[in-house]
């Protein structure tokens, strides 16, 4: 596993594995600058001269032997290095919200939950159920209003939402964005998100991995990858086998690239394909963005 600072040109690493990095070198006295979980030339310069305290490499790199180092901790299974990639593409973060422009009424958070399906309004249920002082402290003011529009029907909650929405559906109105976000910034919070993430997302990927008997990091973060986006049925695995069946884990890598594009709605199908083969080739375009994911600890 190896954290390093993206090539020119390439988005940079961010995310909350970064944080965590940069969160220590701060406590143990390098200056790595605000935790933002970004990536840039202070984070760098930081642990440059962290390695230079310890006698190793100043590579500016986090690999293994750094990370001990530095955190002394285990380091970040592949779900964790996994989950930040994906995140970063949902890019909404813990609390970030988009609003209706892909008819899904509300996304929030890490993995782009969503209104439409009522997986946004269950999490907010629980987290009012298990967590009533971080739900009120966020909402505030609108609490009482969140609250009523989570017993409405989901026509209803639906309108709420294209209410809300602004910007031709990028963003929703700042009041409700800022509730959202305060949600999202909590400890609590972003522990029943990774939750989620793990007990949901990661175990469908588990079932693709052993359906194809995948065995590389960058088929198994292709997997989460593709569960955070679309179910997959059995028609889709059998048209992947017949793609795949004996061929090597790149060709097996394509054909699900291939497949779950071709399955996806006509007008985000390039879209998706170009996220997908990402992991095929190791480097990409997403969203507009240059990615190389072995910078993201993905091998």
């Amino acid at each position: 596993m190896t954290f390093k600072q993206s090539p020119p040109g390439f988005r940079n690493v961010r995310g909350p594995i970064l944080q965590r990095i940069q969160r220590q070198l701060n406590q143990a006295g390098f200056d790595a600058g605000t935790v933002d979980g970004v990536w840039g030339n202070q984070t760098m310069s930081a642990l440059k001269a962290w390695q230079l305290s310890k006698g190793l490499a100043q590579t500016g790199n986090v690999d293994d032997q750094t990370w001990q180092g530095l955190m002394a901790v285990p380091q970040p299974d592949i779900l964790e290095r996994s989950l930040q990639l994906t995140a970063d593409w949902e890019g909404t973060g813990y609390g970030g919200t988009n609003g209706n422009f892909d008819g899904q009424g509300i996304t929030w958070g890490l993995l782009g939950f969503t209104w439409a399906n009522g997986e946004l309004q269950t999490i907010l249920s629980e987290i009012r159920a298990d967590h009533p002082a971080v739900f009120s402290a966020a909402f505030g003011g609108l609490a009482h209003e969140i609250v009523r529009i989570l017993g409405l029907s989901r026509p209803d909650q639906m309108a709420f939402a294209r209410e809300i929405s602004i910007q031709a559906g990028e963003k929703i109105r700042p009041e409700w964005a800022a509730c959202f976000k305060a949600l999202g910034d909590t400890v609590e919070v972003q522990q029943i998100e990774n939750r989620i993430a793990k007990d949901r997302y990661w175990q469908a990927a588990l079932n693709l991995i052993g359906e194809f008997g995948l065995k590389s990091e960058r088929a198994k973060a292709l997997c989460f990858d593709i569960v955070v986006q679309i179910s997959v049925t059995g028609q889709m695995k059998a048209e992947i086998h017949n793609r795949s069946d004996g061929k090597s884990e790149n060709v097996k890598m394509k054909g699900l690239a291939e497949v779950v594009a071709d399955h996806a709605k006509a007008e985000y199908r390039h879209d998706v394909l170009t996220r997908k083969m990402t992991f095929v080739d190791g480097q990409g375009d997403v969203h507009g963005d240059k990615y190389d994911i072995t910078c993201w600890g993905i091998g």
